[in-house]
């Protein structure tokens, strides 16, 4: 066997290996090959928790959110989620202001992760 892939907790794209058969070979030039390598990171695993550092807050505080992957997870790219006010809010809107309209895991990022916006 010349090659093996691995498993890994990484949800990546699926990816093409290029195999190179001329290296230190001029005598006998080989044609280069690829190799599809498909993600088989587990996809029941491809959860999301978003959550508030404080889920009760009084006038005039604020709060940052913690994002999870499941545990012994990461993801090759950053994961981006979109902030909107959802049905059944009852404050009015003269009761908060949302300081981003997004947060972000960073690629590579240990879960969880807390943003940095307060």
């Amino acid at each position: 066997t010349a090659f093996n892939t691995t498993t890994n907790n990484v949800f990546d794209d699926d990816a093409i290996l290029a195999i190179n058969g001329n290296v230190g070979n001029t005598n006998m030039p080989a044609k280069t090959a690829s190799v599809y390598i498909k993600d088989n990171t587990n996809p029941a695993q491809k959860k999301l928790i978003v959550a508030p550092v404080s889920y009760h807050l009084n006038e005039d505080d604020s709060t940052r959110f913690t994002i999870a992957l499941p545990a012994g997870y990461t993801s090759a790219k950053d994961v981006v989620i979109t902030l909107g006010v959802g049905a059944g809010t009852e404050a009015a809107a003269t009761d908060y202001t949302r300081l981003q309209t997004s947060i972000k895991l960073p690629a590579g990022a240990a879960s969880p992760f807390t943003t940095q916006y307060a």
